[in-house]
């Protein structure tokens, strides 16, 4: 009986023993092992996950927002900040974006070559754009830039390419703005501006060539979009027995295009003898058709002013005309103040001097204010255009009272 108590009591004692070590196992497997073993199920999940997300980028490259995310935690510049601000996905989307089945280095590669490509046909529209609206400058060995000496060449090639004469000496007056740009590239608006450099001519020649010129003007420099392209007009009115007519000066070539010049258009236009429609007799003859079939050698007079447009206008030219301005202020303000004070002349006269003088005296503080702003060289651009207003009232003024500005 002891024997079976005592053995009952072993077995007993070991089941305690097993239990209490199972135990300690389960704690120590849920306090060490177990969060080891999470951690571990963890790793591999993210490894997952980064190899998904690493193949994805290697063939197809990362979704926007990761972009985007990624882009702002580098430095940037204004510029490149600006860019990423106004990328929407859909542009991301559609060129960073690998779609195919090549991998991304090989689409990568395609961009690279498409890119050249590409910035070929961008080097060649914007040497369109230049040859079209060249920059007003004085760098003679620059192709692109028109200087005053370029100016008066390329309008005296024009005239003599088309047999015509003139009396009046070529001269360039006062650039006018045409229309304002901003760049954030450019710190001076003056360079990102449009400029017409007005020209006046009194013009003769035969009717033909009167024609075969206002044709050339109102075609010189035109364009058109294709396939996103900027594409330049071309016909063949401008022919004289089958050849094309070249510009003087310029080479005729395969490619040639005589409307690839400088943008210009008629401002103002005054005939002294006016063509009568009514003597075209055919309905199907139009009547410049009707002009160089019957009156083409018949003489022809006009006074014109022509446009030629630019780019930009030398911030010397725009300082000089601006100071010019002032001096004449200053010329006109003291020939009227010593009219003032002469005692010959009649009521009327006296009437008038006066209200031109106080006219003077209304706009000094625009007058200071161009002063004090072109010693600080700020707001050129806007002091530009005031001058130029004040310009055509100060000639008026002088050519009254006979003043020489």
């Amino acid at each position: 009986m002891q024997q079976e108590n005592k053995k009952q009591k072993n077995i007993l004692l070991s089941l305690l023993f097993y239990g209490f070590t199972s135990l300690i196992c389960i704690v120590v497997f849920f306090s060490f092992f177990f969060p080891q073993l999470r951690a571990i199920e963890l790793l591999k999940s993210e490894a997952k996950t980064m190899y998904h997300t690493l193949n994805t980028t290697l063939s197809q490259w990362m979704d926007f927002s990761t972009f985007k995310s990624e882009a702002n935690q580098f430095t940037q510049t204004p510029y490149q900040a600006q860019l990423l601000k106004n990328m929407s996905a859909q542009l991301y989307n559609s060129v960073f974006v690998n779609t195919g089945s090549l991998g991304y280095d090989a689409f990568l590669d395609t961009l690279k070559d498409n890119f050249v490509l590409n910035s070929s046909s961008t080097n060649e529209q914007k040497e369109l754009v230049n040859t079209l609206l060249p920059i007003y400058g004085w760098e003679d060995d620059n192709p692109f830039v028109l200087t005053d000496y370029k100016f008066i060449n390329y309008i005296e090639s024009i005239l003599e390419t088309f047999d015509l004469e003139y009396e009046w000496l070529i001269g360039i007056q006062s650039p006018q703005l045409v229309e304002a740009f901003s760049s954030q590239n450019s710190k001076n608006a003056l360079e990102t501006s449009i400029f017409a450099l007005p020209i006046d001519l009194n013009i003769r020649g035969s009717k033909r060539a009167m024609l075969d010129f206002f044709h050339y003007i109102e075609h010189a420099g035109n364009t058109y979009l294709e396939d996103w392209n900027i594409s330049l007009h071309r016909d063949d009115v401008l022919s004289r027995w089958v050849l094309p007519v070249v510009l003087k000066w310029q080479t005729l070539s395969r490619s040639y295009n005589i409307y690839k010049n400088q943008i210009l258009d008629i401002a103002k236009i005054s005939m002294k003898d006016y063509i009568d429609s009514s003597l075209v007799q055919r309905e199907e003859q139009s009547f410049v058709d009707f002009i160089k079939a019957t009156r083409w050698s018949e003489a022809f007079e006009t006074e014109i002013t022509l446009h030629f447009y630019v780019q930009w206008v030398p911030q010397y030219k725009i300082e000089h005309h601006i100071t010019t301005t002032i001096q004449q202020y200053q010329k006109l303000k003291k020939q009227l103040e010593s009219l003032r004070k002469k005692s010959d002349i009649d009521p009327a006269t006296k009437v008038h001097i006066e209200t031109n003088y106080n006219y003077l005296k209304s706009i000094q503080t625009d007058i200071t204010t161009l002063q004090s702003n072109m010693k600080k060289k700020i707001r050129l651009q806007d002091m530009y255009v005031n001058s130029q207003q004040y310009e055509s009232s100060f000639e008026r003024i002088a050519e009254q009272f006979n003043i020489a500005l």
